[in-house]
């Protein structure tokens, strides 16, 4: 590489890999030009992963009355970037619709340069994505669409630290990759969660009245089914919670009438309500006691 064409390197005589005495070594000859000049000379290798490191030669060519040419060389080497971390969340892609996530590359450089970045798919994706700052460290994406059968999608990153000074080339550029399994909506297996509970009394009096009251949260979504019930006696009757001030989409109310005669002494009678999720179609109750009083 060079900046013009006076500083061009004329012969380029070991191509790297192909000399077996000298697999890893490369040889170029260069020529001072027949003016003064400032040249950059860089070398960079390249590994079988598209790593990259490189070198700079900075030559100052200089004249002087004898007729004979001087050169100063100075070889200044950069690291490339590393990309140590790539993270998304969630760390999958439902098949069922538009997905939209969040992706992130950690990444250092040796020499602290300032790094850039670029987000992309293989140009082979079966997968539609849209970075919303795909020239940031973190993006978030969407993906719109998947081919027929795709398993997983694919997302690349490269970061570069910039370019030689007084030049068009950039130093160096490190690229990753991370593949996102393509998956069926999960659907939440988690019973219904109970939470702030009522009871008008505690105390279990032959023929009196008690109204309860309970609310609770499907977490896969959509309005519970509830049904009441008792240890003894007629089954609770269901009422309004709209009249409690309750969300009936999240609440329910009974009220039951205590039967005739009083549980032993140290027992208890018990109310239960149960809600149905529609969604994973999973239960959960809630018990409310009435301690008998009879009990010491």
């Amino acid at each position: 590489m060079w900046p013009n064409s006076i500083c061009q390197i004329s012969d380029v005589n070991t191509v790297p890999g192909t000399d077996f005495a000298h697999p890893s070594e490369s040889k170029a000859t260069w020529t001072a030009p027949q003016a003064d000049e400032k040249c950059s000379i860089t070398l960079v290798v390249k590994d079988s992963f598209g790593l990259a490191n490189s070198a700079v030669f900075a030559i100052s060519v200089t004249s002087n009355p004898g007729g004979v040419g001087s050169a100063r060389v100075s070889a200044v080497f950069n690291g490339a970037p590393i990309v140590s971390v790539l993270t998304a969340d969630p760390a999958q892609i439902s098949m069922d619709g538009p997905t939209s996530d969040a992706m992130a590359a950690l990444a250092t450089d040796p020499e602290d340069d300032t790094l850039s970045y670029s987000w992309t798919v293989p140009s082979d994706s079966p997968c539609t994505v849209q970075f919303a700052t795909p020239t940031e460290a973190s993006t978030l994406f969407t993906v719109s669409g998947t081919a027929a059968g795709t398993t997983s999608c694919t997302f690349l990153v490269a970061v570069s630290d910039g370019y030689w000074p007084g030049t068009s080339f950039v130093r160096n550029v490190s690229t990753a990759s991370l593949t996102l399994a393509v998956t069926p909506p999960v659907v939440v297996q988690v019973p219904p969660i109970f939470g702030i509970a009522y009871q008008s009394r505690d105390i279990a009096t032959s023929g009196s009245l008690v109204t309860f009251a309970a609310i609770a949260s499907d977490p896969a979504g959509g309005n519970l089914n509830f049904a009441w019930s008792a240890s003894s006696g007629a089954v609770p009757v269901a009422g309004d919670p709209v009249s409690l001030g309750l969300d009936p989409a999240f609440a329910t109310a009974a009220t039951w009438t205590v039967p005739d005669g009083q549980p032993d002494a140290g027992s208890d009678l018990v109310v239960s309500v149960t809600a149905t999720s529609p969604v994973s179609n999973l239960q959960s109750s809630f018990n409310f006691s009435l301690a008998s009083a009879n009990q010491p």
